[in-house]
């Protein structure tokens, strides 16, 4: 049976039509009451804060503008600061660089940091700089890996070149332009390394190259070239670079100094501007301050001032040893004090090197080595162009009389005149000498001066008149001769102060030093002499080693001279020097065969030497055949200075043997000297000839030449003195005892054996006066006689009257 299943449970009652709820509760103040209100308030708020807060974010962006707007403001000024290459404005937008890398961008503001770094340290001297050089590779290798390694390169080669290590520094910076070939930086690098290693036309095209990538605005560059082409000796060059850096930067620190020393070197006005703050110990304003000074001490001829400023600039620069040599070969100065400088300029191409070099070798009286810079120094000399100096100067150590005879009478400056006639005096070439003095260039009064010093003994100009002071080569001249001529004179130490003038004010020279050295045993002073020739070494100039030979010889020293004389003969074994040196040693001992062997061999190797006349005419007169010493003597065709010596010095030579042969020379030696209007050296030698003649057997000649000497109208002080003692023998209490020897010590005034003598003769005449004499004595050189003095002082104080008292 089937069961039927209930009947679902349905509602059958049908739903309301609206549904009935719960009222809300109502607010008892009614503000939200209304439906929605709640909501709108919500929306409100939440607008409001919206509102509020991109207030709040836009004026907050608005200050963050504001801010950056003006840290780029700053930036942009500095930067501005660092076009000019000023370092104080590097060195301020170094670490605002860094603190803002983002604003310009990390790679531009690395790019920029490198470059400024370099400049610093490479350019301005600045070498801490480098310290942040990891931060700005850092910076710059922020996209670019290889951007990196090239500042890696960079800063490395930066690091060579303030070590000073130059050669390396070339190899790194050409090893890292075969990667970076477009690099100014490395370019820049790599012209200092070749400046510093001498290399100055390479560096030169390396800084061209770096100035056409960077499109020539960089100004350390164009400085860096401005100071290469100074060096080089392109002046109107750099001063176009110079003026172009100074439009730009007319602060620049550097530049104004090239600048001043560009106008320095071309001879025009120029100032030495003084450098303020910390750029005082920067070496690049540093050594261009000292170089600077120098060069305005040399312009005022303040050579020890110069050679202080000289010495204080660093040795790393090629201008300090530039600058020593310029000083030196204006000023005194020790030869060893040039040779040191001679690799470092070796090393530097100056324009100059050549003629400095030159100039050195020639004062040194090394004819080869100058002859070997001839050509780089003056070039291959123009039919038209004037004579170079230099050029005479070596023709006059070479003696190439042929050179002087053609380029002297065409002497177009006055110092190169001068320079021909010392050279036709040193070399006693008389004829181009009358040629020489009838130059329009030369003065009436030179002309005078030169005819004196040269022909005359000069009595009355070097006894009247002081010589020039100033160190060309008229001053030098004519200083020289005057004191040659002082020292005949008498006035040993005037003659000594004027040469001292030229070894104090002008360059070293071989040639000044073996002057004074005569000139010193010409005065008796053995000792100063001889210390003045063990200075002289390693002389390689035949004239030269033959003047130092005879000097031993003077001084006593015939063995030194022998030495010298063997010298000559193995260096130079075709010069005639040598065995005539040899001769004469042979002749002081009395070795006459030898003396004429020598002379014989010198005679072959020289025949128109007219020294070796004269020592032909001294070996016949030792043979007796005096017609023949006057037929040698007689052949001197043009007017030598010399020959009147020569028969003084033959005549006391026979004297003892051939008295009345020797009275006759000495009687020839007076004429030719009156002949040159020289009788004050025409008294001297007969004073000669008086003191060979005894006092009682020859009383009647004695008494013929006391007569001469008073007839001629200038005397010599040795005659002065002469006529003193004589006619003290007859009467000493005679007036003109005390007078002949009162004008001896006014022409003589140094010589204390004369003074000596007019103190004791006023002794008992005149006390005070003879005080004065002994006392002047004590300020001279000291002699034996300065204790003599000293003594007659003692003495004259003893016997001095008593004071009577006061009433």
């Amino acid at each position: 049976m089937s069961e039927t299943p209930a009947p679902a449970n349905h509602r059958t009652e049908p739903e309301p039509l609206l549904a009935h709820r719960q009222p809300r509760r109502v607010s008892s103040s009614g503000l939200l009451n209304p439906p929605g209100r709640w909501r709108s308030l919500l929306t409100f708020t939440v607008v409001l804060l919206l509102l509020l807060g991109s207030a709040f974010i836009t004026a907050f962006l608005v200050y963050q503008q504001s801010a950056a707007q003006k840290v780029r403001d700053e930036m942009e000024h500095i930067l501005r600061r660092a076009d000019g290459d000023l370092p104080d404005g590097y060195r301020q937008i170094i670490p605002i660089l860094k603190r803002h890398a983002e604003l310009l961008g990390r790679e531009e503001t690395g790019e920029r940091l490198a470059r400024y770094l370099v400049y610093l340290a490479l350019f301005h001297g600045d070498a801490t700089a480098l310290e942040h050089a990891a931060e700005a590779r850092s910076l710059a290798e922020t996209r670019s890996r290889r951007k990196g390694q090239h500042y890696r390169a960079v800063f490395e080669v930066a690091r060579l070149l303030v070590e000073r290590r130059h050669a390396q520094a070339q190899l790194e910076a050409e090893k890292a332009l075969i990667s970076y070939p477009r690099s100014d930086l490395l370019l820049y690098e790599l012209s200092l390394a070749r400046m510093g290693l001498g290399s100055w036309e390479a560096a030169h095209a390396s800084l061209e190259m770096a100035l056409l990538l960077r499109e020539r605005r960089e100004l350390p560059l164009l400085v860096e070239l401005a100071q290469l082409e100074r060096r080089r000796g392109q002046f109107d060059r750099a001063r176009g670079l110079l003026n172009e850096v100074l439009r730009r930067s007319p602060q620049h620190p550097i530049a104004t100094l090239e600048h001043q020393l560009v106008l320095a070197l071309l001879g025009l006005k120029f100032s030495v501007p003084e450098p303020s703050g910390s750029q005082e110990t920067s070496e690049p304003v540093a050594y261009r301050i000292q170089l600077l000074r120098a060069l305005a001490d040399m312009r005022q001829e303040d050579f020890a001032a110069a050679r202080k400023h000289c010495a204080e600039i660093p040795g790393a620069y090629p201008e300090a040893a530039w600058c020593r040599a310029r000083v030196f070969l204006r000023s005194p100065g020790e030869p060893a004090e040039f040779i040191e400088l001679i690799p470092r300029l070796q090393s530097a191409p100056f324009p100059d090197l050549a003629c400095t070099m030159m100039d050195f070798y020639l004062m040194m009286h090394r004819p080869l080595a100058a002859r070997e810079q001839l050509e780089d120094c003056a070039g291959k000399p123009a039919p038209d162009a004037p004579v170079e100096p230099r050029v005479i100067t070596l023709a006059i150590l070479e003696e190439d009389v042929a050179t002087l005879a053609a380029a002297c009478p065409l002497a177009t400056s006055p110092d190169t005149l001068w320079t021909c006639l010392d050279g036709a005096v040193r070399l006693k070439r008389w004829e181009l000498l009358d040629q020489l003095e009838r130059h329009p260039l030369l003065s009436l009064a030179d002309r005078d001066r030169i005819r004196r010093l040269v022909f005359t003994d000069a009595f009355s100009l070097v006894t009247r008149e002081e010589p020039p002071a100033d160190c060309s080569p008229r001053g030098v001249f004519l200083r020289t001769r005057w004191a040659r001529r002082a020292l005949k004179a008498g006035m040993t130490d005037q003659a000594l102060k004027w040469h001292q003038r030229t070894l104090t004010a002008c360059p070293y020279s071989v040639q000044h030093r073996l002057t004074r050295m005569e000139l010193l045993a010409a005065a008796g002073l053995r000792t100063e002499a001889l210390a003045d020739s063990e200075s002289l070494e390693d002389l390689v100039h035949a004239p030269s080693l033959f003047r130092l030979g005879s000097l031993d010889l003077n001084l006593g020293q015939p063995q030194t001279a022998l030495f010298w004389a063997n010298t000559l003969m193995r260096q130079f074994p075709d010069d005639y020097r040598g065995y005539l040196l040899s001769a004469i040693v042979e002749r002081s001992h009395n070795r006459w065969r030898q003396f004429q062997r020598n002379i014989e061999i010198a005679q072959r190797l020289a025949l128109h030497a007219p020294v070796l006349r004269e020592h032909q005419a001294t070996w016949e007169a030792y043979q007796g055949r005096y017609s023949e010493v006057e037929r040698i003597l007689g052949e001197q065709m043009q007017p030598d200075p010399d020959v009147a010596e020569l028969w003084s010095t033959l005549a006391r030579m026979i004297q003892r043997e051939q008295p009345a042969q020797a009275a006759r020379w000495f009687q020839k030696a007076v004429e030719r000297w009156l002949e040159r209007k020289s009788p004050a050296a025409a008294s001297r030698v007969l004073v000669t000839y008086a003191e060979t003649l005894d006092p009682l057997e020859d009383k009647p000649e004695l008494k013929r030449v006391v007569s001469s000497l008073k007839a001629i109208p200038e005397l010599h002080p040795e005659a002065l003195a002469f006529l003193s003692r004589y006619e003290g023998t007859l009467d000493r209490n005679a007036p003109q005892v005390v007078k002949y020897m009162e004008e001896a010590v006014r022409l003589a005034p140094c010589n204390a054996e004369y003074r000596m003598r007019l103190g004791n003769l006023l002794f008992d005449v005149d006390r005070e006066r003879a005080e004065e004499q002994f006392q002047n004595i004590l300020t001279l050189r000291p002699t034996s006689l300065t204790e003599q003095a000293k003594e007659r002082l003692q003495k004259l104080q003893r016997e001095a009257p008593p004071t009577q008292a006061t009433p």
